[in-house]
């Protein structure tokens, strides 16, 4: 329903900022038409103007806005500034460590077993 307000808790990790709402002691991603996992790569943090306790995340991939409300102005404060500066530090997608697909796992275990069978040798040679 457009227009209407719902109670989320915010959950934020390295590289995302996570939507969540609480429903029969479970959480579930609270919106329908968009991402409730927002990208924190050039995500922009902006007050709403003439709304002390509002804030924009304007995300840049996918481009999307929401709009977030604070119980309080200095909550919204906090969570504004500790958003910016988790965006100021987010690592560069290169530079972030993906998840090792099952394949990845293999040769790394096998490239691990190679490497000790040459030690294992070197130090017989020795």
């Amino acid at each position: 329903a457009t227009g209407r307000f719902r109670d989320v808790l915010m959950l934020l990790m390295t590289d995302v900022l996570v939507l969540l709402q609480e429903n029969n002691q479970k959480y579930t991603f609270p919106i329908q038409d968009k991402s409730a996992v927002i990208s924190l790569q050039n995500l922009i943090v902006r007050d709403i103007a003439n709304q002390e306790k509002g804030m924009f995340l304007i995300s840049a991939t996918p481009p999307e806005m929401y709009e977030v409300h604070a119980a309080s102005k200095d909550e919204r404060n906090t969570w504004m500034k500790i958003i910016q500066q988790s965006v100021r530090l987010c690592p560069k997608r290169e530079e972030f460590p993906l998840i090792e697909t099952e394949n990845e796992a293999y040769l790394r275990k096998l490239k691990d077993e190679i490497l000790q069978k040459d030690r294992d040798i070197a130090e017989l040679l020795e």
